[in-house]
């Protein structure tokens, strides 16, 4: 018999004592499944050990073993549903039908991603599946999303050909007891770092910058959260962001510029007195601002058909 260390006489007794409880049992004493908890058990080590182990030997970190244990990722960032886009038009240019999980097979070099997110991914990118002229499934850009697209584009374009500064700004928040969700444990469980209970305070914070001169000068604007509401965009109303805007952003800009945003709630607000008639308009409403407007209606058109009326010419005026 070869020499064997002290270490593997140990790790043959482990093994065997293992497979004689199972023997005696009469049935596994855990699951085939869990190969990882079979190994660590046989051999009298921890789980943790184990899997260190494996994942080295086989050059699969944790990281990713957690990954493909959920099926891909379990949310996407904007750049992410750039690269969907991109694949999308690049099989659209060499024109291939392809269906979700061809999509995703192409998708795996760059993309770890599951099925069902992917077809998430999808609808939200704007994309629907829908029947062709020769009846053939494919899946197709809706094409409000096309329009809003090709019009943003073109107007980069002229407004980089006119040699204007282009200015994005964009929002974010962090918690005060922001960290990863997982960590290191020891094996009694207590030689860890132990995290604060709660996500803590949330900062919102709210910047601006482009290609040319990085973050702008002095339009940092961070301010604590009222709430640890799951949207932050609820923090950001339109009075912080209009204030932030006039004293910040705008002395910033020392050469003409162009402003990009996104179309948030509180981007879009209205001064006071300008709002435009809509369908939930009460009809006392409604002829109070065509009056306060200075537009003329027949007078005689007091009756149930008054607020029809009064909006066919707010249409046919295009306010």
């Amino acid at each position: 018999m070869a020499d064997l260390s002290e270490d593997r006489k140990k790790d043959i007794i482990n093994v065997y004592n293992y497979f004689k409880k199972e023997k005696i049992r009469g049935r596994l004493l855990i699951s085939i499944q869990k190969s990882v908890n079979r190994t660590a058990q046989a051999l009298g080590l921890p789980t943790g050990t184990v899997k260190t182990v494996v994942f080295r030997e086989t050059k699969v970190t944790v990281k990713n073993q957690r990954v493909n244990k959920c099926g891909g990722k379990k949310k996407l960032d904007s750049f992410d549903y750039e690269v969907i886009r991109n694949k999308i038009y690049c099989l659209f240019r060499a024109k291939e039908l392809f269906s979700v999980v061809k999509l995703q097979n192409s998708l795996s070099d760059t993309l770890n991603i599951s099925v069902g997110l992917l077809y998430k991914a999808l609808l939200k990118l704007g994309f629907r599946y829908k029947k062709s002229a020769d009846c053939k499934q494919l899946l197709v850009e809706s094409t409000d999303i096309i329009n809003q697209r090709c019009n943003f584009l073109r107007k980069m374009r002229e407004f980089r050909e006119a040699g204007l500064h282009i200015v994005y700004l964009d929002e974010t928040w962090v918690n005060a007891h922001h960290g990863r969700n997982y960590q290191w444990y020891g094996q009694d469980n207590n030689c860890s770092r132990i995290p604060p209970s709660g996500k803590g305070q949330r900062l919102i914070i709210l910047h601006a910058g482009s290609s040319k001169h990085g973050f702008l000068n002095n339009c940092k604007l961070v301010f604590r959260s009222k709430t640890n509401s799951a949207d932050y965009h609820d923090e950001k109303c339109g009075a912080v962001f209009m204030e932030w805007f006039k004293t910040q952003l705008i002395p910033s800009l020392t050469e003409k510029s162009v402003i990009v945003l996104d179309n948030a709630s509180y981007h879009n607000l209205r001064v006071p007195g300008t709002e435009s008639p809509t369908s939930s308009w009460k009809k006392c409403d409604i002829a109070n601002w065509l009056t306060k407007m200075n537009i003329t209606y027949p007078k005689k058109c007091l009756n149930k058909n008054f607020t029809r009326l009064l909006r066919e010419i707010i249409y046919q005026l295009n306010i």
